[in-house]
């Protein structure tokens, strides 16, 4: 059996671990130093295999910046905050790169060009 059909038919690990545990009443603002709580609910996220912690920190991501409670796909709110303004600075930069490199070429913003 591979391990994703594995993880279809038992679930993650961490079905069946009470909810709370990923949403411990102390959570650290740095990103570098989980609570004790957090760091249980980590240990528990590091027992699944690496492309359901992607899915489950994905799924977390969707919700934006404000959204973020709790431990989701081996990382704690703090660290997915962290991730978010990383990938929203990126975003920012790659569109500046591309602006440039779409005057150096001479295109004009709004046009399409095949």
């Amino acid at each position: 059996m591979t391990d994703i059909v594995a993880d279809r038919l038992h679930g993650p690990p961490c079905t069946g671990v009470p909810l709370q545990i990923f949403f411990p009443s102390q959570e650290s603002e740095n990103a570098l130093r989980p609570t004790p709580d957090e760091r249980r609910a980590l240990s528990c996220c590091a027992r699944c295999r690496p492309h359901v912690r992607a899915v489950c920190l994905e799924r977390q991501m969707a919700h934006g910046i404000t959204g973020q409670n709790g431990i989701a796909g081996g990382t704690t709110s703090a660290q997915r905050r962290e991730l978010i303004r990383l990938r929203t600075q990126d975003s920012v930069q790659v569109g500046r790169l591309v602006r440039a490199i779409e005057r150096q070429l001479g295109y004009l913003p709004g046009l399409v060009h095949g």
